[in-house]
């Protein structure tokens, strides 16, 4: 891992074979998944966190072999982290958060369930709200092609959840959430949103596709496909990018939302 000014962070207890994963940062922290790419031990997955001001480092998490991260996201001083495993037929998620600064931790939810029974499969976090994808536990042990899931809501301090929306699902989520907006993709509705603010569900597009909501837009690329497209929240209008950007990917860092192309990167402000 390489900082801007060509310093590399030292890795704890650093295992041959392993890499850092989804790195996300801000201008407190730097956090990464670190997990075997399959040419040493497999060990379980690992979350590190790396302070820039004080400039130390500290294991967040570890596993064991059998679970596995299914989603993490930094906010603030505060790290959201998703785990899975099973046990038999049984299949188990939890969401826990700490705050990196104190090193607390706190339990959120725990899901378990067999069968057709609901379990957490992906969430994301705005504000103080929760969203997440429920769907059958047998999809993380014998999936089905005709899988009903829910989008729900809860606070991150009292999740209760209320069903916002269900529908059926045969291919795995990308649900993003940022400023009181969820968007998420299923293979057989496409592109969907809630907003939080209105408490509209919104249909954008009936592409499979990866998401990306910066809050005032939202963004989404085929997974199939080279097609993408977006959508403006106050004016309700869809977006396109200049003839000559094709993007192969999105990000979003603060205002703006970042486009890799095949040759440069197109940077499109929200200001």
């Amino acid at each position: 891992m390489e900082l801007k000014n060509g310093k590399y962070l030292p890795q704890i207890n650093a295992i041959k074979g392993y890499e850092p994963y989804d790195v996300q940062s801000n201008t407190n922290w730097v956090t990464w998944i670190y997990l075997s790419f399959g040419f040493g031990p497999d060990l379980g997955e690992k979350i590190y966190a790396y302070n820039i001001k004080k400039h130390s480092e500290f294991l967040v998490w570890s596993g064991g072999p059998l679970q596995q991260v299914f989603e993490y996201q930094l906010h603030g001083h505060v790290l959201y982290y998703g785990v899975q495993y099973n046990a038999g037929s049984t299949a188990t998620t939890l969401i826990r958060s700490i705050n990196l600064s104190d090193r607390e931790n706190a339990s959120i939810v725990t899901t378990k369930g067999t069968g057709s029974e609901n379990i957490i499969e992906d969430f994301a976090v705005t504000g103080k709200w929760l969203g997440v994808i429920e769907t059958p536990a047998n999809h993380f042990t014998s999936p089905s092609l005709n899988e009903r899931y829910r989008f729900e809501i809860g606070s991150t301090t009292n999740p209760v959840f209320k069903t916002i929306y269900s529908n059926i699902n045969v291919n795995p989520f990308t649900l993003r959430a940022r400023s009181g907006v969820w968007v998420w993709s299923d293979k057989t509705r496409g592109v969907t949103a809630y907003v939080l603010g209105s408490k509209q569900v919104l249909g954008l597009d009936s592409m499979p596709s990866y998401v990306k909501t910066d809050g005032h837009n939202i963004w989404w690329m085929a997974i199939n496909s080279d097609n993408y497209g977006g959508y403006d929240l106050k004016s309700r209008q869809y977006l396109k990018l200049p003839p000559k950007v094709n993007p192969l990917g999105i990000n979003v860092s603060g205002n703006l939302d970042i486009f890799d192309t095949k040759n440069t990167f197109y940077f499109y402000n929200n200001n």
